[in-house]
């Protein structure tokens, strides 16, 4: 299941910012999948996270970790 998740990121990734287009330099593919991922993991929402985004999911983990 854990593997999953990964595998639909990767994909979500690629259908986002690496399908259809051409990247000159391994700085340019840099610069177009460091904001993805960071937008990725405070805006959008997964249902596989209770409807939350990722970071949402992470800060709640933590919080119940620590009680």
């Amino acid at each position: 299941e854990t593997n999953g998740v990964v595998e639909r990121f990767h994909r979500t990734l690629k259908e986002q910012v690496i399908y259809g287009r051409v990247y000159q330099t391994i700085e340019e593919l840099e610069a177009v999948i460091s904001p993805f991922i960071q937008n990725y993991n405070r805006e959008w929402i997964l249902e596989k996270l209770g409807y939350r985004s990722p970071l949402e999911a992470r800060r709640d983990w933590e919080v119940a970790k620590a009680v």
